[in-house]
């Protein structure tokens, strides 16, 4: 398995997979995702995408960006969502792209990573825990739309 950071050419397969999550995670909501609203929220907001190649096909990405912890007050990756594709589960691919974006994170000197997982999807919990991410206790994740 190799990765890349995506580019513009990649953007239709970076959608495919945003387009993916109402679905993984049994939201009625739809994605609204653009071309121009994920260009813009790159250049805004600084966020990236890593593909997850396997000969030569894509079958995985990760979303994230910088964020600051309050508590060390230095920069951390907030991976907003990462996924392999179903049939390549179980193989080492997930680790394998947990530790790359660790190396990323190293390699640009922020303190560490977080993300998480709803509550309801054992298959990643049980992932992350084998992996030996920490679960945070004692926060209740809220959210409030403003712009319709």
């Amino acid at each position: 398995m190799t990765f890349r950071y995506a580019t513009l050419n990649d953007l239709d397969c970076v959608i495919r997979y945003i387009n993916l999550i109402p679905i993984r995670e049994h939201r009625k909501k739809i994605a609204t995702i653009t071309k121009e609203k994920l260009e813009k929220w790159h250049l805004m907001y600084h966020a990236f995408v890593v593909l997850a190649e396997d000969k030569g096909e894509v079958v995985g990405y990760a979303l994230f960006y910088p964020v600051v912890d309050l508590y060390s007050v230095s920069p951390l990756m907030h991976i907003e969502d990462i996924f392999i594709d179903a049939p390549l589960r179980r193989k080492g691919y997930g680790r394998e792209f947990m530790r790359y974006l660790a190396n990323i994170t190293k390699s640009s000197k922020w303190s560490g990573m977080e993300w998480n997982a709803p509550d309801w999807d054992s298959e990643a919990i049980g992932f992350f825990d084998k992996i030996g991410a920490e679960r945070e206790a004692g926060r209740i994740y809220f959210r409030q739309n403003i712009v319709k």
